[in-house]
Parts: C-alpha cells; structure tokens; sequence
C-alpha cells in the first residue's frame, strides 16, 4: 500500500511539475500577443495624433473633447470608441511592463486576472507547450510543484498522521 501511495505521489509531483514548466512559456505567449495588441492600438492612437494635429488640436484629449460635445450622437459615440482606445494602449501599456520586468508571482497575477479571461483564451488558443529555456524559470516552476504537491497531500498526510497516532494510544490501552 505503502508502494501505492509513493508512485501516485511521484505520478502527481512529476505532473504538476510539467504544468508548472507551461506558465513561464505562458508568459512569454502573452507577451508577444500583447505586444502585437499594442502595435496594432499604437497605430491606431498615431493616426489620431495626426488628425488632432491637422485639424489644429492640442492634443488627441482635446480632440475628444471637442468631438463628446458635438450635438450629433454618432459623434459623440466615436468620442467615446477614441477615449477608450487611449485607455485600451495606456492598460496595454503598463501589462506589456509587467510582462516584460515583473516578477513571476506579479506575471501569474496578471495573466490569470479574471478581467484578463478572453484574452487569455485568445491565447491558449495558439499556445504550444514547450520547456522553458531560463533557470530561473525552472526553478520557480519546480518550488510551484512542490508547493502544490505538499497542499494537495497534506489532508493524506494528516489523515496518516492521525490514524498512527489513533493506533498507537490504541496499543497504550491495551498494554495498561
């Protein structure tokens, strides 16, 4: 039984390790996906730029400005779709420097964030697992398996514990 118990502990740590060697090529998906985002917004926000300046504005806010005040409510809608393309490339913005100079504890944080959800599922859609290729990925992925290997068997563990401690002040009695 004691066999059983020890495979199975093996099985799941070496499981839990392979997926744990998957969040930093995780990262570095996200990354890139976020990156090609960003591109894409910057242009996006560039070509606003240039239609503020052409039409005499100080900046792209007082374009803005300009155009959630117009009587039209089409006009005004736009305003809004442009506000939320500056706020779109300044989140994008502070995601791609976690990503890039963030710890591994604040990247896991902002991958899995659930207002994160679709973006992630964009991009485990075109994730292909793989091995990590620097140490220090590997060791946080090897402590992270560790540490869920000892969460997930500490009930076991502590239910072993308990029926060793029941069994012994079982044999006390018998022997006084």
């Amino acid at each position: 039984m004691q066999l059983l118990a020890r495979f199975v502990d093996k099985i799941l740590f070496a499981t839990l390790f392979i997926a744990s060697l998957q969040i930093p090529v995780l990262f570095d998906h996200y990354r890139q996906y976020l990156a090609g985002f960003y591109e894409a917004t910057r242009q996006q926000v560039a070509q606003l730029d240039a239609l503020a300046a052409q039409y005499g504005f100080a900046s792209t806010d007082s374009l803005i400005t300009h155009l959630s005040e117009n009587s039209d409510p089409i006009v005004r809608q736009d305003a809004q779709a442009k506000a939320q393309l500056l706020r779109t490339l300044t989140d994008t913005e502070k995601g791609l420097a976690i990503l890039q100079h963030g710890n591994y504890f604040q990247r896991v944080g902002y991958i899995f964030s659930p207002r994160r959800s679709a973006t992630l599922s964009q991009v485990l859609e075109n994730f292909t697992p793989a091995l990590p290729l620097t140490i220090n990925s590997v060791i946080y992925s090897l402590l992270l398996a560790l540490l869920l290997n000892s969460l997930l068997l500490a009930p076991f563990w502590g239910c072993k514990t308990a029926y060793a401690w029941h069994k012994q002040r079982k044999q006390r009695l018998r022997i006084s």
